[in-house]
């Protein structure tokens, strides 16, 4: 009676589990300009100069309150749009000596299910002439569903990162009291 307890929890994690990463659906593809080109969002320097530009898609027909959208920023500075409405807003901590320059960062919008089939507009302006800014891994879906996604499509790369940082730490460890004497 207990493994068929523990048989069916198993089955319906692992269900919740797929059907969350089912909710992430990636959005990559089908961004315009406003003259109705097609963006590849990898090389969005290829449209970016020193003034602001426009990209846009439509989200899907369904989407729910829990729905979020999410995408990975290059050496952006960007704010979200939603049919002419602002939504979102990069935040860029002013120093003293320097600003802050846009990096790398994840970027995670919750979504209304009034958004549903409307238009996305992503305002962006390159941080530096030097970089490439562009955009990756454009997600629309359940927050917790495009964070799952988004680790098992890098489980490899994590898992041996944690191995080699594993082994780093004892090899440092273990020539520690060699050194020392």
């Amino acid at each position: 009676m207990l493994l068929f307890i523990n048989a069916e929890a198993t089955n319906t994690k692992e269900n919740t589990v797929r059907s969350l990463m089912k909710d992430a659906t990636e959005v990559s593809t089908g961004w315009v300009t406003a003259s109705g080109l097609e963006v590849n969002l990898d090389s969005l320097q290829d449209y970016c100069a020193a003034e602001q530009t426009s990209i846009f898609h439509t989200l899907p027909e369904s989407i729910t309150d829990d729905d979020t959208f999410a995408f990975f920023a290059h050496h952006i500075f960007y704010e979200v749009w939603i049919d002419g409405n602002f939504i979102y807003e990069e935040e860029v901590p002013e120093h003293f000596f320097y600003n802050k320059g846009p990096g790398h960062c994840w970027c995670f919008i919750d979504l209304d299910e009034e958004y549903a089939g409307k238009q996305i507009e992503i305002r962006y302006i390159c941080g530096y002439p030097e970089q490439t800014g562009y955009l990756s891994d454009v997600y629309v879906g359940n927050e917790r569903g495009i964070t799952l996604k988004m680790i098992s499509e890098r489980f490899v790369p994590l898992v041996a990162s944690l191995f080699l940082l594993f082994l780093g730490v004892i090899f440092v460890v273990a020539d520690f009291p060699i050194n020392i004497g």
